[in-house]
Parts: structure tokens; C-alpha cells; sequence
């Protein structure tokens, strides 16, 4: 089924609620729409800090009070 398809079946329906229409997605084909959602898997190197997800030993917190380590400022 085309975008187009699903566009008319929904906007024929006399019980929908909604109307929609296309936008600048539409036009893609599947294939287009995964590439450009999926994974890359072609990417070359990974820098190893950024899976390096080793125990530290130290327990986790239960909370963060992020206003009194001045990470954001209070409402």
C-alpha cells in the first residue's frame, strides 16, 4: 500500500475523527524510509571510551538534587 492508499482510505472513511494528508516523508519508499531510520552498520571504528562500561564500584545514587549540583536552575 502507498502512502497515497492509506492517505485516501483513511480521508474516505465517514467514521474517522482526523483527516491527513502528505508531508514531506510520504514520497519515500520503504527501503528509503529504513535507510534513513536504521543503523549505520557501515561506520569504520567505534572510540572505545564510549562502550566502556565498566563497574565502578561505587554504589548509584537513589536521587539527584540537579539544582544544588548546578546542573539546571530552579523553576
Amino acid at each position: 500500500m502507498t502512502a497515497d492508499d492509506a492517505i485516501n482510505e483513511h480521508n474516505s472513511d465517514p467514521q474517522a475523527t482526523s483527516s491527513v494528508a502528505h508531508n514531506h516523508l510520504s514520497a519515500l519508499s520503504v527501503e528509503e524510509l529504513k535507510k534513513m531510520k536504521g543503523l549505520n552498520t557501515k561506520v569504520s571504528s567505534v572510540d572505545p571510551s564510549l562502550t566502556d562500561y565498566s563497574l565502578t564500584g561505587t554504589p548509584t545514587a537513589n536521587e539527584v538534587d540537579w539544582v544544588s549540583e548546578g546542573k539546571v536552575t530552579p523553576v
